[in-house]
Parts: structure tokens; C-alpha cells; sequence
């Protein structure tokens, strides 16, 4: 279980980390699960993707999961979701609901279960 891996890193960083976890997942036959509030570096490495909101959750591909249906029932709100470039944004009312207006060191714990945090397998 990795959490918020990516957080604090350049996309450089960001990319490295991804191929070192996906070649040790790889070599040892193994499941790794991210905790993430971004989705786009991750969508080539990910099989299945978690998404949790409002005491709900939805589990599958991210074709199926990283829908505007399926993420306006769990964030409770309007959802629309774009996709560019093999990139997903996911946005409510024009504000990107899946980069969070808070930093990690600010008191936020991850067993709060905040709408928008979801989970990737």
C-alpha cells in the first residue's frame, strides 16, 4: 500500500516512481495499491481503480469507474469528466475536483475518507 507516493514529486519524479513500483510489482507477482487524489500519471499502470465519496464506492477499469454518472453519484454533485491526450479531468462546476485545495502537512489524515480520495489497484 503506497500513499500519496506522488504527492510532493515532479512529473519526472512522479514517472520514475511509477516504473519502479510497476517493475517490482512485475518481478515478485504481486498487487500494489496507490492511494492517490491525482489519477492522471497513473492511468497506463492501473488495472483497477477504487473510488470512494459520500460513504460510497465504485470499483472497476478506469473506463468505467471515471465516468461523469458514475462520480456525479459519489461526489453528490454535477460531475463532467474531459478526456485529452490520454489525460482524465474530472470537474465540478469548472473546478478540478481531483487536485485537492489542501496540503498533506496541514492536519489532513488519510482515514478521514474525504470525498475525491480514492483508491487505485
Amino acid at each position: 500500500m503506497l500513499d500519496e507516493p506522488l504527492i510532493s514529486l515532479d512529473y519526472h519524479y512522479q514517472e520514475a516512481v511509477i516504473d519502479l513500483v510497476r517493475r517490482f510489482a512485475r518481478e515478485r507477482d504481486i498487487t500494489v495499491l496507490f492511494s492517490a487524489h491525482e489519477l492522471n500519471q497513473l492511468i497506463g499502470t492501473l488495472d483497477r481503480v477504487l473510488y470512494l465519496g459520500n460513504g460510497h464506492a465504485a470499483l472497476g477499469t478506469v473506463a468505467e469507474v471515471a465516468t461523469a454518472p458514475v462520480l456525479s453519484k459519489l461526489y453528490g454533485t454535477d460531475i463532467q469528466v474531459v478526456q485529452a491526450d490520454g489525460h482524465i479531468f474530472v470537474l465540478s462546476r469548472g473546478r478540478d475536483v481531483e487536485r485537492p485545495d489542501h496540503a498533506h502537512d496541514h492536519g489532513h489524515g488519510h482515514d478521514d475518507h474525504h470525498p475525491g480520495h480514492h483508491h487505485h489497484a
